[in-house]
């Protein structure tokens, strides 16, 4: 029978993947995966450079003003490289802070809905439909993942639509990573370290993004196929893509929120022992996989292989969340816009406030992840998987790029 469903399941999924809408924040908080993988670098530490205004990069770089600059990035015209760690002209700035602080910053608007006639209409791919479409936050997912092409030894995992794009890849992460790698580089040439420093926080951010298996594939598990017709809740094929978006959704917040709570916590000093536990992960791995070595310098390279890793543990991620994580209610089967509300940071009406993340999901879940259990040991595992290179792929880039910084 399980056999039967899974053939008529994959009968059904080409007709339905394409309208799953993922989110397009691949972690919650690049800043305590920055922190946790930079650990190790004691060459960094005591390190900082003096803050130069944007305008004085701009000037330097040739490029006549902010818009300039820009457009010719193609980022949000309206986008500001502000301070955001109270720089001031000239200040001695930390250089971890840099890093950490920053490596956020591409999910802080600079990708977001470039396609309007006022922006870069002719970066529009009717295949961005099947990543987030043109609105919203979820507008920056074609810049934030990279879905391979199709690979025969992971067949299910690299199927995605439209059709067209089958075997060639989808999504920007590689491009984007290496263009703020070669930014960097210029930065630093024109005598720019602040903003050297600044941008290449922001290349690591697409490289912590391929990190995410949720970013890898367009459906990690084929389990949560089975939801609408299996669980007690489920509505079967009525309302079938509203059902599973929020089905995706819902692990995918889970999966990176955790993740992102707990690390937060124990660089506060609370103790957690989840937290700390991730937080090794990131800072154990002084050997990483070849494939993820950077003596080339090709950023590209490094993130497509990445996201390779993150695609063969996608299925594992998605099965340890449904193991893990309390389980879905009626509201997260239903046809209901409210995930939408919270990815796009819209308040939601009290009237409808749900149980996602409030403290008894959170208890629940830290509870879960405090004593050993199948669940979390699942888990825990996926997330060792792709924290350990992690740590050890942005440790190779900050070294090799910051070099005039530890060897001058």
């Amino acid at each position: 029978m399980r056999k039967l469903f899974v053939a008529s399941s994959l009968l059904i999924l080409p007709l339905i993947v394409g309208a799953f809408s993922s989110p397009a924040l691949a972690w919650s908080d690049h800043y305590t995966i920055t922190t946790g993988a930079l650990r190790p670098v004691t060459s960094l530490v005591g390190k900082t450079v003096p803050y130069t205004s944007f305008q004085s990069l701009v000037h330097a770089l040739g490029y006549a003003n902010r818009i300039d600059f820009n457009t010719h990035m193609q980022i949000s015209k309206h986008y500001v490289f502000a301070p955001k760690l109270g720089e001031k002209p000239g200040q001695q700035i930390s250089v971890l802070a840099i890093l950490s602080k920053y490596s956020d910053e591409p999910d802080w608007g600079m990708d977001q809905e470039l396609f309007g006639p006022h922006e870069y209409p002719q970066l529009w791919d009717p295949a961005y439909s099947m990543m987030g479409g043109k609105l919203g936050v979820p507008s920056q997912a074609f810049r934030h993942m990279y879905w391979q092409a199709f690979d025969i030894w992971h067949p299910l995992e690299t199927f995605k639509l439209p059709l067209n794009k089958e075997f060639k890849s989808m999504g920007q992460a590689p491009e984007r990573a290496a263009l703020f790698v070669q930014l960097s580089r210029e930065a630093h040439a024109k005598g720019q370290p602040y903003w050297s420093v600044r941008f290449l926080a922001d290349a690591l951010h697409y490289l912590q993004d391929c990190a995410q298996p949720y970013h890898t594939v367009q459906v990690p598990t084929i389990k949560f196929l089975y939801f609408p017709f299996f669980s007690k809740y489920g509505h079967g094929l009525h309302h079938f893509v509203a059902q599973m978006t929020n089905i995706i959704v819902y692990y995918h917040f889970s999966f990176e929120d955790f993740v992102a709570k707990v690390m937060v916590n124990a660089l506060n000093g609370s103790g957690n022992i989840a937290g700390n536990q991730f937080l090794a992960y990131l800072s154990a791995d002084k050997h990483g996989p070849r494939s993820l070595s950077y003596q080339d310098h090709n950023m590209a390279r490094l993130v497509r292989h990445m996201a390779h890793l993150g695609m063969k543990q996608a299925a594992a991620a998605g099965s340890a969340s449904i193991k893990f994580f309390p389980k879905i209610d009626e509201d997260y089967l239903t046809m209901d816009p409210r995930f939408k509300d919270h990815e796009m940071g819209v308040p939601v009406p009290p009237q409808h406030k749900i149980g996602f993340e409030d403290a008894t999901w959170w208890a629940k879940t830290e509870a879960a992840g405090a004593h050993s259990s199948p669940a979390r040991q699942q888990y825990f595992n996926v997330i060792r998987k792709m924290f350990g290179p992690l740590g050890y792929a942005v440790r190779q880039v900050v070294t090799s790029e910051l070099n005039w910084l530890t060897n001058p």
